[in-house]
């Protein structure tokens, strides 16, 4: 009985007791992990570029002097919904704590306070951080663009603290050896503004809150379930630089309190996502109003020094045959290259190419009234070019000609200031119009020069009745009668 009852017993509690473990593991799953033993080199070299696409040397790495544990390590998302899979932590505090949930308050570095950072300081333009956190390093860049993504997380997105309290941080670039100014590369996409709590906020409701402070990149206040220890953060935010290929350059990660030690923040910087970028120029857009003009052809160039091949692409799929380092492109699309360095390493550039409609406004015709019925007779062609735009929103008339030859040329130029005045030599005939719409592209419009026949209304007969015998009555004329011509302006 004591041997069924116990085989029972197995039978029954084993299924509980891997529900337990499997639900254990499912809420320990729901938060990052950090280790924190990795040297500086492990951590640029294994972490952040993970790829053969840039030469980095001159590794270094500081932080606070704790017992136990660092205040820079690598982290795992650990499958838990954190947007980075893997990658670096930079920290005010003890980098372990930065595992969720989000339970306790990040409040290390009392009584071990360390020193701030110069460099930091100058950069955000303060003058009391403490317990930073430094990692920096030499690379070559391959590419003419690097970029990596990264965001900030604090315990300061709390209450009404973004209003008036922020951590410090940088991401410090300039040429090694050399004492030129860092370039700050932790900044408001667009802007030189740098990238803290107090300049990434929402609306702070209530007393002591204050407006919203770029909130499309503020990604949310946190609840206990968070994969990480903070209060809040910011999205996910790509730090970019142009840079010359084959120059060594010096980067410097660093951040720190502000004042004192009390609310940590940490910085998170996506594993494998320090890129050479082959830098194409500007998205060519109808959005930001720097469309190409309608057949215009377009260069692209991704000339790269020791790269070894180029392939081209077009909406994803690779041009036969395009394989220099340079295309012409003359069709809208989005357009690709790969710049090939070696088997292990190709830069990847890419831009957006849109084409604004044609210019060329439909033929006009400008009906000018003249005396002697010859069709010949003075038109001022400032005001046709006024006429000929209308309301054609950001339309301008630059100039007219008397061929189509001269209009493609844009040679011989007639004269249009408000005084000058053109005579067509043959009725009804055909000048050309070289127009410009909002986005800078140029059109040709024939302009019709037209004289219509003019011919007064002949009024009806008027019948009157001899009231009084004499034969005369008064007759008051109150309305001349209208003409039927077709014009614009008659002289």
């Amino acid at each position: 009985m004591g041997i069924f009852a116990a085989a029972m017993n197995i039978r029954f509690t084993a299924p509980i007791l891997v529900f337990f473990l499997f639900l254990t593991a499912s809420v320990s799953a729901q938060y990052i992990s950090v280790n924190d033993n990795y040297t500086a080199q492990s951590l640029v070299e294994d972490v952040l570029i993970n790829s053969d696409c840039a030469i980095v040397s001159n590794f270094s790495v500081s932080g606070g002097a704790y017992n136990s544990g660092q205040t820079y390590g690598y982290f795992s998302a650990n499958g838990s919904n954190f947007p980075f899979q893997n990658g670096i932590i930079l920290s005010t505090g003890r980098a372990v704590m930065a595992q969720g949930p989000n339970t306790s308050l990040l409040d290390d570095g009392n009584g071990i306070g360390w020193g701030g950072d110069q460099d930091l300081e100058q950069a955000l333009n303060i003058n009391n951080s403490v317990n930073a956190t430094v990692l920096e390093f030499d690379f070559v860049p391959l590419g003419n663009r690097i970029s990596f993504d990264y965001m900030l997380s604090s315990e300061e997105y709390h209450d009404n603290a973004p209003c008036n309290y922020s951590d410090g941080f940088a991401f410090l670039l300039r040429e090694a050896g050399t004492n030129n100014p860092y370039q700050n590369l932790a900044v408001i996409p667009g802007t030189n503004i740098p990238v803290k709590v107090t300049s990434v906020h929402p609306l702070i409701p209530g007393g002591g809150g204050c407006p919203a402070q770029n909130p499309q990149y503020f990604d949310a206040f946190n609840g206990t379930q968070h994969p990480t220890n903070f209060n809040g953060q910011t999205k996910v935010l790509t730090a970019v630089a142009n840079v010359t290929p084959g120059v060594t350059y010096h980067i410097k990660l660093v951040i720190a309190d502000e004042g004192n030690y009390r609310y940590d923040s940490a910085i998170f910087i996506g594993g494998g996502s320090f890129n050479m970028i082959t830098d194409l120029g500007p998205d060519r857009l109808l959005a930001t109003n720097n469309p190409l003009c309608n057949g215009q052809n377009y260069p692209l160039d991704a000339t790269t020094v020791a790269a070894t091949g180029y392939q081209w692409y077009k909406d994803g799929a690779a041009l036969p045959g395009q394989t220099n380092a340079t295309y012409i492109a003359n069709t809208p699309g989005t357009y690709t290259v790969d710049v090939v360095f070696s088997p292990t390493c190709t830069s990847y550039g890419k831009i957006v190419l849109e084409y604004a409609a044609p210019a060329a406004l439909p033929p006009f015709t400008f009906n000018q009234c003249e005396e002697d019925g010859d069709g010949l007779t003075d038109y001022y062609l400032a005001l046709i070019g006024l006429e000929l735009v209308g309301t054609q929103q950001g339309y301008t008339t630059l100039a007219f000609y008397e061929t189509l030859a001269d209009a493609n040329n844009n040679i011989d130029a007639l004269p249009m200031n408000a005084d000058d005045v053109f005579n067509n030599t043959v009725p009804n005939q055909v000048i050309y119009a070289r127009v410009e719409n909002e986005f800078g592209c140029q059109g040709i419009t024939p302009v019709t020069l037209s004289t219509p026949t003019y011919t007064a209304a002949t009024p009806d007969p008027i019948e009157l009745c001899d009231t009084d015998g004499t034969t005369r009555e008064s007759i008051r004329i109150s309305r001349q009668p209208e003409e039927s011509v077709p014009q614009n302006h008659c002289t």
